[in-house]
């Protein structure tokens, strides 16, 4: 016999000698190596998918931290410096647009960024050559030589922070942690990389935000540093006098629509007019026009007669809509004037006074074969009259008189009845008794120390202004024509004004008990002038050394274009 059939016979005996309760052990044995094996390669995927989930944030991080994005001047920015840059160029944009429209449009202002919050930016058009994200980054890129220009500049003029500013930034890493905890994040580093990305770090965040910090504070110190006197305003007004200047007006715009009949119905629903009776409801909209400006329309109030007044306007009894009105504008800077050139350049006529009146025509032209064709009041392309808007001349303002700064204390109207609009109108009764108590102030501060402190006192403790939480002594500084109500205005425009002057002036508030404190040495149309000086001196020194400066995108590969904006 053989050694192997030898041992092949002694392994059948041994098993023919086990009993069923050693059976059951080996096999109770097997089933465990088994389970211990199978637990074990368990283990290890878990601690590979743990690992993963840690490892795969940290290596991203690390390559983001050492990969070279872009090169500017002489700084070597990696994909997380220029993600900082990024993050915040998307963050300002939103806020920019979010300030703009959120108080027209409340929760719709959203649509007016232009781009799908819940979506990639890179899947999302900017234009027909790019996508949101291609340019924010290119607008990152353009911040980012900005404030490296401006960095480096302030470094080679050995600038430093004003001892405030330093402490600002000495202190903003504690205040990244306050920000940290209050959005539940565990430590700074969390907070950042949540929102800046995995490349984040508490020490590159503070070297970026200390660049931007002194760059910034090295802008504002050049453009505060700027002088100017009076032959500089007035060179740079020169050729641009109403751009500073602003106007007050009123307007109606009645429309040929209005005076077209009922029309004909078609199958579709759709009314149509002959152009028979469409050249009726012009002329009728002509004669009505003719009609307004003999009106002796004078102000506001009569301007509303008239307009009311017309039988297209007229409202049957028991209709729920509103008589129409004319719209006011007071103080309107011309650029803001949307009526036209021929309406802008009739409110700044040099002989125009308050009180005049003028109609304006507003065309449809028939088509044309030039598209590129740019219609006008004497391009003698055939025109029909749409409309007509009616002008009334207010006044106009060129803001040359110096600024006031008063003390007021005022005493408000008790009282009053509120009709269905939600206007209150006042008694007689009720208004003098607030005269009464505003002459009884006057009178007592007259009897005190009569000096600008007690003023201040006795405003913070009786005035009515701002709901009696008065603490600056009732003080308005820097007061403008066209800025304060009329008679409040008239008081502290009038001529010889004077430091010390008191008086008591009624507005629709109530009664004021007014101090004259003191004259600027500045009209507001040389503060618009020497801010739009110091702007643009400030932007072309800012741009020469931006032109200096060099840039070297390098590999962008490691930037977050698939981005997704929240709300």
């Amino acid at each position: 016999m053989s050694a192997s059939n030898k041992k092949k016979l002694r392994k059948e005996q041994n098993a023919a000698a086990m009993t069923e309760k050693q059976k059951r052990e080996r096999q109770e044995a097997k089933k465990l190596k088994a389970y211990t094996w199978t637990f074990a390669i368990v283990m290890i995927l878990v601690v590979a998918i743990v690992v993963g989930v840690v490892v795969t944030p940290l290596v991203d991080g690390w390559v983001r931290q050492l990969s070279h994005a872009v090169t500017i001047g002489d700084h070597k920015l990696s994909a997380a410096d220029l993600t900082y840059f990024y993050i915040d160029t998307i963050s300002d944009y939103q806020q920019t647009v979010y300030s703009q429209y959120y108080s027209s449009f409340g929760s719709y202002w959203s649509i007016m960024l232009g781009f799908d919050t819940t979506k990639p930016l890179n899947e999302q058009q900017y234009n027909t050559e790019q996508t949101w994200a291609d340019y924010f980054m290119d607008k990152a890129i353009e911040d980012a030589k900005s404030v490296y220009a401006l960095y480096d500049d302030a470094v080679a003029n050995n600038y430093k922070l004003s001892d405030e500013d330093q402490k600002s930034l000495d202190s903003y890493a504690d205040t990244i942690e306050l920000y940290a905890t209050y959005y539940g994040f565990s430590n700074t580093k969390s907070y950042l990389r949540n929102t800046y990305g995995n490349g984040a770090s508490e020490k590159s965040y503070m070297e970026y935000y200390k660049v931007c910090a002194v760059a910034s504070s090295y802008l504002s110190d050049y453009s505060d540093k700027l002088e100017y006197d009076t032959e500089d305003y007035r060179a740079y007004e020169k050729d641009k006098f109403h751009d500073y200047s602003t106007v007050s007006y009123v307007y109606y715009t009645l429309n040929y629509t209005s005076y077209l009949g009922e029309g004909t119905k078609g199958e579709d629903g759709k009314t149509t007019w002959t152009d028979e009776e469409r050249d009726e409801a012009r002329k009728a909209l002509a004669a009505d026009i003719e009609v307004l400006k003999a009106a002796g329309i004078t102000d506001k109030d009569s301007f509303d007669n008239a307009i009311q007044a017309l039988e297209v306007n007229k409202i049957e009894e028991g209709s729920t809509k509103k008589a129409p009105t004319a719209t006011e504008v007071k103080h309107a800077f011309f650029a803001n004037v949307t009526h036209g050139e021929k309406v802008v350049e009739w409110l700044q006529a040099e002989d125009r006074k308050a009180g005049d009146l003028d109609a304006f025509e507003s065309y449809t032209y028939a088509d044309h074969e030039d598209d590129e064709h740019e219609h006008g009041d004497d391009c003698g392309c055939d025109r029909t009259v749409d409309a007509y808007t009616i002008v009334l001349f207010n006044n106009l303002c060129d803001h040359t008189a110096k600024m006031a700064n008063v003390r007021h204390i005022l005493v408000k109207f008790e009282g009053g009845t509120t009709d269905k609009d939600k206007n209150t109108t006042y008694s007689d009764a009720e208004k003098a008794k607030a005269k009464e108590e505003a002459e009884k102030l006057l009178q007592e501060w007259l009897d005190g120390d009569a000096t600008e402190e007690s003023f201040g006192e006795l405003a913070n403790s009786k005035s009515d202004d701002n709901n009696g939480k008065v603490t600056n002594g009732g003080l308005y500084e820097d007061i403008r024509q066209g800025q304060m109500v009329e008679n409040f205005e008239n008081w502290c425009f009038a001529e010889g004004r004077k430091a010390g002057d008191t008086g008591i002036v009624e507005t629709e508030y109530g009664y004021h008990v007014m101090y004259y404190s003191s004259t600027d040495e500045m009209c507001y149309r040389d503060v618009m002038i020497e801010s739009d000086l110091r702007s643009e001196d400030t932007e072309k020194w800012h741009d020469a050394l931006i032109e200096k400066i060099s840039c070297n995108v390098v590999n962008l590969k490691m930037m977050d274009y698939d981005y997704i904006v929240s709300q």
